[in-house]
């Protein structure tokens, strides 16, 4: 693992390049923080990121207090919500972290290949698809709001007032708080598989060679496990609110197909079964390339044990044992390991409790 030089000129992969323009289409700031001297266009680009963040906590204050319907659903999104703020938060602050980290691994020369190039680039699609049919079905489902509260006189004449502005919330939340937990989520994947190769050429490297330096394969092992344990610490934390976001997204979709008594129209049908699919498969693909980046380290330590060796190396090849066995995997905020299972939990839980408190609210009521 070499240092960069701060005189070459590092240039990012094509995929971390479109990941990093995402983040940009929503404001978020903070990717210019390379050790250089910010702009005053990059200083009022940060100024204009937090107040979009803050002008959406205060609506959503606002909402939580004066808004008298407080069933599970309506409970559900303004949790959700509060989760991708957090979220957007968190981005902002290791933004500049997360470019540096892509950086470092365009630096490291990793293969590029054309099949993960086009899954990373129908991932970021398939997230444009998402945004603009749960923004289309929101939106029909705002005409039918509005037109379900003009019953009352004194409201009719706010008609028109009433669609725009919820239109304008529902384009302003989805833009700049749902499309970066799952650009994120893309960008998490990406990572997770260009460490996953680098510790799969370390394995090619070290089975390869008839006569291993065992020193060597140690400083390299942990070089690589030192780089693995420093994306987690800027990682782990958004990775857990991704996790919250997603998990409740699943919950506040459940609940709202579940919901009320009401007739349920078709729009309201297509935004949530979108939502419970897409949640469920962005939280699934990045706990199966996290797994993946650790079943891949856990593959060296199995082969450690075909290397050959004599009597003269025999105790550097036992500490080449010890120092390889080393478990290396992402985290949930260093909680625990992330891992397929994970998945499984987390959704299993969300279902199971959504379905319990829709029985209790039927039973009160």
């Amino acid at each position: 693992m070499q240092c960069v030089s701060r005189k070459k000129i590092i240039h990012y992969q094509k995929r971390y390049k479109v990941i990093l323009h995402m983040f940009g289409c929503s404001l978020i700031a903070g990717f210019f923080g390379n050790g250089k001297k910010i702009t005053i266009s990059e200083k009022l680009y940060l100024v204009l990121s937090h107040i979009i963040t803050i002008f959406y906590i205060i609506y959503l204050l606002l909402t939580m207090f004066y808004n008298d319907d407080k069933s599970s659903v309506i409970v559900g999104f303004h949790i959700m919500s509060a989760f991708t703020i957090i979220h957007r938060c968190f981005l902002c602050h290791y933004a500049s972290h997360l470019s540096l980290v892509a950086k470092r691994l365009s630096h490291l020369n990793v293969k590029e290949e054309k099949y993960f190039n086009k899954q990373i680039y129908l991932l970021l699609g398939s997230s444009v698809s998402f945004i603009l049919v749960g923004l289309a079905a929101a939106i029909t489902m705002n005409f039918y709001r509005a037109q379900s509260i003009m019953h009352v006189k004194e409201l009719l004449e706010y008609e028109n007032i009433f669609v725009v502005s919820f239109i304008v919330v529902t384009i302003y939340y989805t833009l700049f708080f749902t499309m970066p937990v799952n650009t994120f989520a893309v960008y998490f994947v990406s990572v997770s598989r260009d460490i996953t190769s680098l510790f799969q050429k370390f394995k090619m490297r070290m089975i390869s060679t008839p006569n291993p330096d065992y020193e060597h394969l140690i400083n390299e092992f942990t070089h690589l496990r030192n780089f693995v344990l420093k994306v987690d610490s800027q990682t782990s934390c958004l990775v857990f609110w991704t996790a919250l976001a997603n998990v409740f997204h699943l919950y506040f979709a459940i609940n709202g197909l579940l919901g009320s008594n009401d007739e349920i129209v078709w729009p309201n049908v297509i935004c949530l079964s979108s939502g419970i699919i897409y949640s469920t498969f962005m939280f699934f693909i990045m706990c199966l390339w996290a797994d993946r980046m650790s079943c891949s380290a856990a593959a060296i330590s199995r082969k450690v044990h075909l290397l050959q060796g004599n009597s003269c190396s025999s105790g550097a090849h036992i500490r080449c044992l010890i120092a390889l066995s080393q478990d290396v995997h992402f985290t949930v905020w260093g909680f625990f390991p992330l891992k397929k299972n994970f998945v499984l939990a987390s959704v299993g839980a969300m279902i199971t409790y959504s379905v319990m408190f829709k029985d209790i609210v039927m039973v009160e009521t």
